[in-house]
């Protein structure tokens, strides 16, 4: 469970991330409202960064690994998940 938890923090971070434009077309940089929202929720931007790992794999793959897990009655750790993606 903590483990999908963490993907979907990685989901909403990486959304965070996109420039809005402004009427000039020019691209507004965002990274220190990120930040401020990453810190209102309690999490560090490393924290966020792996979150966004995680995120990245293929639903998928994910899905694999948490099932190949429970298969063998043993916890997945976010290391672990990662390594999957590649």
């Amino acid at each position: 469970m903590k483990l999908r938890a963490r993907r979907r923090i990685g989901e909403i971070s990486r959304g965070l991330e996109k420039a809005k434009a402004n009427q000039n077309d020019s691209l507004i940089p965002t990274a220190g409202k990120k930040r401020e929202v990453l810190a209102q929720a309690g999490l560090s931007t490393s924290v966020a960064n792996r979150c966004e790992k995680l995120a990245a794999i293929p639903e998928d793959k994910f899905e694999a690994v948490i099932a190949k897990a429970k298969e063998n009655n043993r916890p997945v750790t976010p290391t672990q998940a990662s390594e999957f993606s590649l």
